[in-house]
């Protein structure tokens, strides 16, 4: 169902709304929250008057041609001052445009802009958005959100009971990405790129930034015993960065011909399409985005069990944090990372050697080759993830946030 069909059908059901929302992104570079910011933007635009407002426009990513998008100039600052500061610019700045606008709702995307939103609170609802478990770690952030704002949005189930349970917050609700599974499919199509591995070589894919949390270190270590077994494997890595340490890792495992780090890809479904299972191995998430995509395209997933997003995903009831190995009813999910695991950088500070593999590792290349070598398990888990994908609908997202946005009341659903 076409983005086209979906705001039709909404608009049969009810008349366009008179109300201004306003979204709120830091910035609309690259990312998880900066994508659906857009994608909100666009599914509510036919609903009620939108204005997407940006603290900077630096490394815009995402076609926002046809949305009104007003840039404060307020970008992120360095030393405490200079960003005390600049939080008091931007509430004041957010403050003046809110009322200019007649804004009567405001939906904000990150603990930056969130901070923002709720320090310029006017007559407007305010709702702030949490994008992953990370952003419960600022219990400054998490009360003064509790206090100021009228509902927070989260992206897992996940989330939303620990803010419950954690600050008493009753104004809290789950609302999971949406996803245009067709188009992801249609834009795969659109060309093959030359990947330097040999011919047959099952591609194990995984795509992210270039950061101590996507935990590549875990990755790279699983995927050496896997390559050890299953010599016609490659694991491709897309994302931005240089990845630097990975390389050298990789290098020390003795996989460096059979890796391969794409870089930052404009067209990146293409290139997951070319793999034949996608891994994730994050220390935390929110709800990862590229595992979905991945799973749009019908590769099977494997995942730690890190907080918050993939057991969701992949098992409806599947516990946080399981110490063994679990297959899902749509992917399979391992022991997380552990918090004892080292980065190549706490490397360099304690002589710990990343390139030693443990139990965790050696279960998570149990697990990826199991689907690589059982034919059965891997046509139920390709038939499992376009299913799984398939409920990750903007049909979904977009009733979901009507009924959340526009209640009278301004309650969430509890």
């Amino acid at each position: 169902m076409t983005l086209k069909t979906i705001i039709k059908k909404m608009e049969n059901k009810q008349e366009r709304s008179e109300k201004k929302l306003m979204l709120i992104s830091p910035m609309l570079h690259q990312g998880g929250f900066e994508r659906v910011c857009v994608e909100t933007a666009r599914i509510m635009q036919p609903l009620c008057d939108i204005t997407i407002v940006i603290f900077s426009d630096e490394d815009i990513a995402y076609d926002i041609s046809g949305l009104k998008v007003v840039n404060l100039g307020l970008g992120p600052r360095r030393g405490t001052p200079a960003k005390l500061i600049n939080i008091l610019r931007r509430k004041h700045a957010l403050s003046k445009l809110k009322k200019e606008l007649g804004t009567d709702i405001a939906y904000s995307f990150g603990l930056t802009a969130g901070i923002a939103n709720c320090l310029s609170h006017g007559n407007e609802k305010v709702y702030t958005g949490l994008r992953g478990y990370t952003d419960l770690g600022s219990t400054r952030t998490m009360k003064l959100y509790a206090e100021k704002a009228d509902g927070m949005i989260c992206c897992s189930e996940c989330i939303t009971r620990e803010i419950k349970e954690k600050y008493n917050y009753k104004n809290a609700s789950t609302l999971y990405n949406p996803y245009d599974t067709e188009q992801i499919r249609r834009d795969s199509q659109a060309g093959t790129p030359e990947l330097p591995f040999a011919e047959g070589t099952r591609v194990l894919v995984s795509m992210g930034r270039e950061d101590d949390v996507k935990a590549f270190w875990f990755m790279l270590k699983a995927f050496a015993l896997i390559h050890e077994k299953a010599a016609d494997t490659g694991l491709m890595i897309i994302g931005e960065g240089t990845y630097e340490e990975d390389r050298e890792l990789a290098g020390r495992l003795g996989i460096s011909d059979s890796v391969y780090f794409a870089g930052l890809q404009t067209r990146p479904y293409e290139y997951l399409k070319c793999g034949t299972v996608y891994l994730m191995t994050s220390i935390h998430e929110g709800f990862p985005n590229a595992m979905v995509e991945a799973m749009a395209l019908g590769l099977p997933a494997v995942s730690v069990n890190c907080m918050t997003g993939p057991a969701e995903i992949l098992d409806d009831n599947a516990p946080y944090g399981a110490g063994k190995v679990i297959y899902g009813r749509y992917g399979i999910i391992c022991p997380a990372v552990s918090e004892n695991g080292m980065t190549p950088e706490q490397e360099r500070e304690t002589g710990i050697d990343t390139g030693t593999t443990g139990n965790e590792e050696t279960e998570y290349a149990d697990a990826v080759l199991r689907l690589l070598n059982d034919s059965e398990l891997y046509a139920h888990y390709h038939e499992a993830s376009l299913m799984r994908a398939g409920d990750f609908s903007q049909k979904a997202y977009a009733e979901n946030l009507k009924e959340i946005l526009f209640r009278e009341d301004g309650a969430l659903n509890g």
